[in-house]
């Protein structure tokens, strides 16, 4: 079987004049939907879309694509949506999300990557770590070494995404098999980064 850190990515924004950046309504924000389980049945979370100057200054108009991403957190069509939704993943809920243009319009049928439980996953010892303090309560990671006997006993589809914990600024971590479906459908405005090559901020290098 191969290293973890080779079955793993990184999910991350492409970053161009292009980019959508999204966060949160007011509203939104008040539901501390990134720690924990959403109701279904209840309001969906609604992002504000906004853009670079170099976009705005060409007066362009937005073009909304299958993904998105609020921080590290993806935002996904319905398309997505139909390939993910029977997966049986621990922890994880895709929950209904209207992004919102900077006119103020609504685009639907969005899907929030709502994690909503942090795994302990994360090898500290064997991880390259940025001012390392034992006492700190998170680490900011520069390159991840994943813990094999956490992630071992776990059945492989349960753990297809994790949330790591005590991470500052924990990234998003999905499985080849999650990559492999965003590649299917020719995503391009996320990038998906391997564990064994990413290095933070490499995000930026391309």
């Amino acid at each position: 079987m191969k290293p973890y850190e080779e079955q793993y990515y990184i999910v991350r924004n492409v970053y161009n004049e292009d980019t959508v950046y999204l966060k949160p309504t007011k509203q939104t924000g008040k539901r501390k939907y990134k720690s924990s389980q959403l109701v279904f049945g209840e309001e969906p979370l609604i992002f504000e879309a906004s853009f670079d100057k170099a976009f705005n200054k060409k007066g362009k108009q937005p073009v909304f694509g299958d993904a998105h991403m609020d921080g590290s957190y993806p935002v996904v069509s319905q398309k997505v949506y139909e390939l993910l939704k029977y997966l049986n993943v621990n922890n994880f809920q895709l929950y209904p999300a209207i992004i919102m243009d900077p006119n103020g319009n609504y685009i639907e049928n969005y899907y929030f990557f709502n994690i909503y439980d942090r795994l302990n996953c994360v090898d500290f010892d064997k991880s390259e770590l940025i001012n390392y303090k034992k006492e700190a309560l998170r680490y900011t990671v520069r390159k991840f070494i994943l813990k094999s006997e956490v992630l071992d006993p776990i059945e492989e589809e349960n753990r297809f995404i994790l949330h790591p914990n005590k991470v500052f600024t924990a990234p998003m971590i999905v499985h080849e098999y999650i990559v492999n479906i965003f590649k299917k459908l020719k995503i391009k405005t996320i990038q998906f980064i391997p564990l064994s090559d990413y290095a933070l901020g490499s995000e930026f290098s391309n």
